[in-house]
């Protein structure tokens, strides 16, 4: 199946859920393919605009662990290459305090932004 490439990057955007990219009851999202052939580029941007809404408390934790479990684990996006290794730091990160329970404080955030806008890795 298919899965729209406008609706991935509206994921990426934080303009929707991953319920709202396709019908997940008939679409394997970790098998998909998308319907312009490449991934969607994850920006370190995209990663500080998902940790300031989750700072504001504009964002949920499930919603974070969501973008990050599906940003991660899926085919479906890829983290731009100039960025590659300071976003692949702070996503397995996060992807941590799914895993492990971990807290998302404001230091680890502060931390995670500065990774993302000097480009360096965690």
């Amino acid at each position: 199946m298919h899965i729209n490439y406008v609706k991935l990057k509206e994921f990426r955007d934080l303009k929707i859920r991953k319920s709202e990219i396709c019908d997940l009851d008939k679409i394997d999202i970790f098998n998909a393919i998308i319907d312009k052939g490449k991934p969607v580029i994850i920006h370190p941007y995209n990663i500080i605009k998902l940790l300031n809404e989750f700072r504001e408390n504009k964002l949920s934790e499930e919603h974070l662990l969501e973008w990050v479990n599906t940003i991660m684990f899926t085919d479906l996006f890829r983290y731009n290459d100039k960025f590659r290794d300071s976003i692949a730091s702070v996503i397995s990160e996060l992807e941590e305090i799914d895993e492990e329970g971990k807290e998302l404080t404001y230091d680890k955030i502060k931390k995670y932004i500065y990774a993302l806008e000097n480009n360096i890795e965690i």
